[in-house]
């Protein structure tokens, strides 16, 4: 008897399940392997082995140490990548549900909204973003007075901003104005946007950055109320490619839009998009239309939006840096222009509170969650009438089920007769 063989028999004696095929295989294997193992691994030297008996760790265990050492590289780089995120106590159940429309409704919700919602939940005291929409040929220069007036300091002389704003920008890019400590700095970039940074106390006090871009009512003949509410919360900017002679646009959500006219054109545009059911708690409108000091406030409010004399709170904000003497005239003509009507539109939005977040933001989440479900019930009415087109009605169903076995009755009973006839016949009789 040979000695592979004995060894076969007591390897079988002792697994004796196991398929003998199979463990001669899984032992030609291993000794394959430590065969390979001897000849790659040099041997030690006296000295490398009396070094490796003081402490030196063997390479099974460098190797271990190597791949624990890179375990936790990645794990500090993925963190210094990705820092943990900052969403107060009180937002983490929201935001963490509001996230998961991520995966479970992308198709649905508006990405853009909801990125938008998810950072404003990630702080205490987040900026809000507030659109200035200029309507016809006139909406945007429009939109940078009113705009002008609002964040400008009374107590203060004029400062650079506000001639940057009246001068027009003629590349098409939407213009961002944000709270900046530097006094009479005026950065304007490259980017999707102009930006102005400017120490204005309105945006510091109320946590606000204002975008002023076009918006056009060419094509709302179509449009629902939904659809034309999420463009005015998310408007299209324009970026010029002058290399290339083209031009792209980009989403930019925000969290109030407040559309801005000026003249008859501009209360008719505004007319044509408020006539729509819009949330008035997201969407406002300023008319730039002459208002008379001696006209009482409730004769200046409009179906068609607030009505606003911005000539007159320029006049009102000149007169009182010229003098602080004109402070009753400055405070009468800033009244009967009506600005301060929009500025608590405004401010209404970007109001803390201690229960829970801003009302923009609570809108605006409100608003995110309401397209949504209108926007899965739509795809679900869809899907059901597509597969009802797509099936046989229920009353033919029914018809054809009786016509069917009506007709397999028939062909029995038809089949019985002749049969029974066949049977009958000489012909059987004389085959059988």
């Amino acid at each position: 008897m040979s000695r592979h063989t004995s060894t076969l028999r007591r390897l079988f004696a002792r697994d004796s399940h196991v398929c003998p095929s199979c463990t001669f295989q899984r032992t030609a294997r291993r000794a394959l392997y430590h065969s390979d193992a001897t000849e790659q691994t040099p041997p030690f030297s006296a000295a490398q082995r009396r070094s490796g008996l003081k402490g030196n760790a063997s390479p099974q265990r460098s190797r271990a140490k190597g791949l624990g050492a890179r375990q936790n590289s990645s794990v500090a780089s993925a963190t210094a990548i990705n820092p943990p995120s900052t969403v107060p106590n009180t937002y983490e159940a929201l935001h963490s549900r509001l996230a998961a429309l991520q995966d479970s409704a992308s198709g649905f919700a508006d990405l853009s909204r909801l990125q938008l919602a998810l950072r404003s939940l990630e702080s205490d005291s987040p900026t809000l973003r507030v659109a200035f929409l200029g309507l016809g040929d006139r909406g945007v220069h429009a939109a940078r007075r009113l705009a002008r007036v609002l964040l400008a300091d009374a107590l203060g002389s004029e400062e650079a901003w506000e001639k940057q704003l009246q001068d027009d920008m003629g590349d098409g890019r939407g213009l961002l104005l944000r709270y900046g400590d530097e006094i009479d700095t005026v950065s304007v970039t490259k980017d999707l946007v102009q930006t102005i940074d400017i120490p204005s106390p309105f945006l510091k006090r109320h946590g606000l950055e204002i975008l002023i871009t076009g918006f056009s009512t060419g094509d709302l003949a179509a449009e629902e109320s939904e659809e034309l509410e999420s463009q005015l919360l998310v408007p299209s900017l324009t970026i010029p490619n002058t290399s290339r002679g083209q031009v792209g646009f980009v989403r930019y959500p925000v969290h109030i839009a407040l559309l801005v006219g000026e003249g008859v054109e501009g209360a008719v545009e505004a007319a044509r998009i408020l006539e729509l059911e819009l949330d008035t708690a997201l969407v406002g409108a300023a008319l730039d239309l002459p208002v008379r000091p001696d006209v009482a406030k409730s004769s200046i409010y409009s179906s068609a939006g607030q009505i606003v004399d911005i000539s007159l709170a320029t006049h009102a904000l000149d007169l009182f840096r010229t003098s602080k003497a004109n402070g009753a005239q400055f405070s009468h003509e800033w009244e009967a222009s009506n600005v301060p009507a929009t500025a608590s539109f405004i401010t209404s939005a970007s109001q803390s509170s201690s229960s829970g977040p801003k009302p923009a933001i609570t809108s605006t989440i409100t608003s995110l969650l309401t397209s949504t479900i209108t926007a899965i019930n739509d795809a679900e009415t869809t899907a059901l009438q597509n597969a009802s087109s797509a099936s046989v009605p229920s009353p033919k169903r029914t018809q054809l089920l009786t016509d069917i076995t009506s007709w397999s009755a028939s062909a029995h009973k038809d089949l019985q007769l002749n049969l029974t006839a066949a049977f009958a016949s000489p012909t059987w009789r004389r085959t059988a």
